[in-house]
């Protein structure tokens, strides 16, 4: 479901450039927004995950990237369609290292990697 989120707007994004008049640099930059999000998110969220539990912030982190996917077929600008992206990445930046860790706290200490 990630890597769906991720890859979305770029089958999307002609048609995006053309209703929203995108220049080459906001067509750019809506592309990486994905990126951009999850570098952030995964920087936040192992701090948040370390402080609070993975629990909690397994839990925002698939809140936040429902919101922030959903929201953005709604967007009626370029600016608020960004913005929404970033979100949905800056959920999916903590998601990918904090399920993972949970999953692995599931496994036997001796078939852990």
């Amino acid at each position: 479901a990630e890597i769906t989120e991720l890859v979305i707007v770029g089958f999307v994004a002609p048609a995006i450039e053309k209703d929203m008049g995108l220049s080459a640099v906001e067509y750019g930059l809506l592309g990486s927004s994905s990126f951009l999000g999850m570098i952030a998110g995964a920087l936040f969220w192992g701090y948040i995950s370390d402080r609070y539990g993975r629990q909690i912030s397994f839990s925002l982190t698939v809140w936040l990237t429902f919101i922030g996917g959903f929201l953005s077929a709604f967007s009626p600008n370029y600016i608020i369609l960004f913005l929404l992206r970033f979100t949905a990445a800056f959920g999916i930046g903590g998601m990918l290292p904090v399920d993972y860790t949970i999953f692995l706290e599931f496994l036997p200490t001796q078939k852990r990697g």
